[in-house]
């Protein structure tokens, strides 16, 4: 799994009815690589987020990047459906702008700079009832009660790729934390030299009682190519 998509995993975790700034530290071992910080809202079935991770520390003297994204819609179910989302990324080869604007379901994508176009890309017409990575995460990651986190399976579009996140049921401990085991799948839309290397990233998520009633998510865990990643809460 790589620092940009170990990242974007984790976003977003806001409870619902509340506006709540939220901060992550990525380490990698033992220094901190990256910084996440969160500002989102939902408010009934509506929802906004924006969220930004940037480079720290040695990394961001060898090879800094930043990536911020926003996004709204409305939550039906533990499934999203966006209205809206801007994706902006100073990261590799995927620098530039995204933004995806959905009607029944549809996202219509607009990007900036155009890339060149691969035989392997997607038709966004075909990508109907997949959601942007921000409103995903949301999905995902969100606080909630004990009995509604995680054993879900959500759909992302990108703007280029297609994956999806697939969380397991949840595991109580004795100290009233939970864990589910989560995966990212690569769908299509990728190189497939890539596609050929690895199609699943595997990652762990711990959550904590809030003080609310609800769970939040405290940790992942997952194995990178720069060696085991641990993102924690402040």
């Amino acid at each position: 799994m790589s620092i940009r998509l170990l990242s974007v995993l984790v976003l977003t975790a806001l409870p619902a009815s509340a506006q709540e700034e939220m901060r992550f530290d990525l380490g990698l071992r033992g220094l901190t690589a990256a910084q996440i910080a969160m500002d989102g809202r939902q408010d009934g079935a509506v929802y906004a987020v924006a969220a930004r991770m940037a480079s720290t520390g040695v990394v961001d003297l060898i090879s800094a990047f930043d990536f911020a994204a926003e996004a709204r819609g409305q939550m039906r179910g533990s499934q999203p459906a966006p209205s809206e989302a801007v994706l902006r990324d100073e990261m590799g080869r995927n620098r530039g702008t995204v933004q995806l604007r959905y009607r029944n379901g549809v996202p219509r994508v607009s990007i900036d700079p155009a890339p060149e176009s691969e035989p392997w890309d997607l038709d966004p017409a075909t990508q109907s009832g997949r959601a942007d990575p921000v409103s995903v995460m949301w999905a995902a990651l969100r606080a909630r009660p004990a009995g509604e986190i995680c054993d879900v399976t959500l759909r992302a579009f990108d703007g280029r790729r297609a994956g999806d996140l697939v969380l397991g049921a949840p595991t109580a401990r004795a100290d009233g934390t939970a864990t589910c085991a989560g995966e990212w799948r690569r769908v299509a839309g990728y190189d497939p030299e890539d596609m050929a290397k690895r199609t699943s990233f595997p990652f762990t998520l711990t959550w904590a009682p809030d003080g609310t009633g609800s769970m939040r998510v405290v940790e992942m865990r997952a194995a990178t190519r720069y060696g085991d990643a641990v993102l924690r809460r402040q």
